[in-house]
């Protein structure tokens, strides 16, 4: 039997060629047995050829930006490894991440997110050797295979990446900015398979992200302990309410006329049992991926309230994080914790981040039955969101908290006149407004001058313990003076 495709050449079809199949059998002479002819027929398979060619793309290439995906990233990764063994130089890979792009993506839609993520592909893939491998992982996640190289070559395509993706994308009349993190990690240096690679360039990723946004970050060793202990402590972290490891410490707010103590913001402390005091900024990210800030939220909520319901008059701040925010249930546990502790809901005001906010429906939703409830709702770190003003506009907001950036250089007349517009702004529409961070004289005064009406910072106090607190909470004057009581050790 005879079945073969071949291709012959025609100018008039798509591609200037035409797939054809020939089938036959060759029929012989009874007599003799030997072959006298063929029959058959020539099939023109042109069109089953395309739609082969186009699900095998499909297969191994992403969709919306053309790049390699994850399933092509990672044999061409472990092709590479595989001819470091025939001498072959080294090669980085890097690993990728876009810094606010889920803000994008959820305050302008998600037609707008693929639009920004198709840009982004074209000037990674503009930014790289011919050779190198761009994929996109899925979402906002990319890696690149760098052809050949060493770590300088490596740094020079990390920085060239951070630039072109800053760089500023305009969208119907939109001018759009997101940024990048990246790991790198070199072959064979970091590894010696490609899960292993990856690996190192996904653990660099991750310090790169704590560092700051749009940074890139070499693999280290120390990078593997580090990520031990990362799940260790997401294990721990599960037990630490049963085994009552978490505390709160409460930080002073005054008014910043009379220097005396109008509430208390709750900060939660982690007291391991072998790593010591963790700070939040090392397990409330955590919680807050694993959920786990849900059952430790509503554990602050209702130990905060509690404690406060033995001060006079004094407002509790509780920090609430998004996850908790846009929960369903989140109005009936707070409803509950005031109930619990018989504190008025006027002197419950809860603290939140534009990041709350960008799932508008549940968020919206929550906020206004928390209004009902007659809960005090508070921005916090005014002025580092996208849409901070179109909120204020939007939501009935009781207090802006201002980003301590502002802060550290409200001295600096642009930012003093920043904050003055704002405050403007806060008193026309009857909000309150404090200064966070407040730390030397200076930033004190000139928060007063712009009109700050509270001010928070290690000037005046660091936080307390429940006991020095409600010290303080009997006589609100007492920080008034030059020297504010004793902190606790715990910051």
């Amino acid at each position: 039997r005879l079945d073969v495709e071949f291709r012959i050449r025609d100018e008039g079809a798509e591609d200037k060629h035409r797939w054809l199949q020939a089938l036959g059998r060759v029929v012989c002479d009874p007599a003799t047995g030997r072959p006298v002819r063929i029959v058959g027929l020539n099939l023109d398979v042109t069109e089953r050829k395309r739609i082969e060619r186009r699900l095998e793309r499909m297969a191994r290439y992403d969709g919306l930006t053309g790049l390699a995906n994850r399933t092509t990233f990672h044999e061409m990764l472990h092709e590479k490894v595989g001819e470091q063994t025939s001498g072959q130089k080294r090669f980085a890979i890097l690993a990728l991440d876009l810094n606010r792009f889920k803000s994008v993506n959820d305050t302008l839609g998600h037609p707008v997110g693929d639009k920004v993520l198709q840009e982004v592909a074209a000037r990674m893939m503009g930014a790289v050797r011919h050779g190198d491998v761009v994929a996109r992982l899925g979402g906002d996640e990319f890696a690149i295979i760098q052809e050949a190289g060493g770590v300088h070559q490596a740094e020079e395509l990390a920085r060239r990446l951070i630039a072109v993706i800053a760089a500023p994308i305009s969208l119907n009349g939109r001018s759009i900015r997101v940024g990048a993190s990246i790991g790198v990690a070199m072959a064979p240096d970091d590894g010696s398979t490609g899960d292993r690679l990856f690996r190192a360039a996904d653990l660099a990723l991750l310090r790169a992200k704590l560092r700051d946004e749009d940074a890139f970050q070499f693999f280290e060793p120390d990078m593997d302990d580090a990520a031990r202990m990362r799940t260790e402590l997401e294990q721990d972290l599960g037990r630490a309410l049963e085994r009552r490891e978490l505390e709160l410490a409460y930080q002073p707010i005054l008014d910043a006329r009379t220097r005396s103590v109008v509430s208390f913001e709750a900060l939660v402390r982690w007291r391991h049992p072998v790593h010591g005091m963790v700070p939040p900024q090392s397990f409330i990210p955590l919680a807050e991926q694993t959920r786990l800030i849900l059952p430790i939220g509503e554990w602050i909520l209702r130990t905060a309230c509690i404690a406060a319901s033995r001060w006079p008059g004094i407002v509790i701040a509780v920090n609430v994080s998004a996850v908790q925010f846009t929960d369903p249930s989140f109005p009936k546990i707070v409803a509950s914790a005031l109930a619990t502790s018989g504190l008025q809901a006027k002197r419950l005001e809860l603290e939140i981040t534009e990041t709350a906010l960008l799932q508008e429906e549940p968020a919206v939703a929550n906020f206004d039955t928390l209004k009902t409830l007659g809960v005090k709702i508070a921005l916090d770190d005014f002025g580092t969101g996208y849409s901070s003003l179109d909120y204020l506009r939007r939501m009935r907001f009781d207090r802006i908290k201002l980003d301590r950036s502002f802060v550290s250089e409200i001295g600096d007349p642009r930012s003093a006149s920043i904050v003055r517009s704002v405050v403007g702004l806060a008193t026309a529409i009857g909000m309150a407004i404090t200064a966070k961070g407040v730390e030397t004289g200076d930033q004190y005064a000139s928060g007063r001058l712009t009109g700050c009406t509270e001010v928070q910072g290690f000037l005046f106090s660091r936080p307390l313990t429940e006991v020095q607190a409600g010290i303080v909470a009997q006589r609100p004057a007492s920080l008034a003076g030059a020297d504010p009581p004793s902190a606790c050790s715990v910051r």
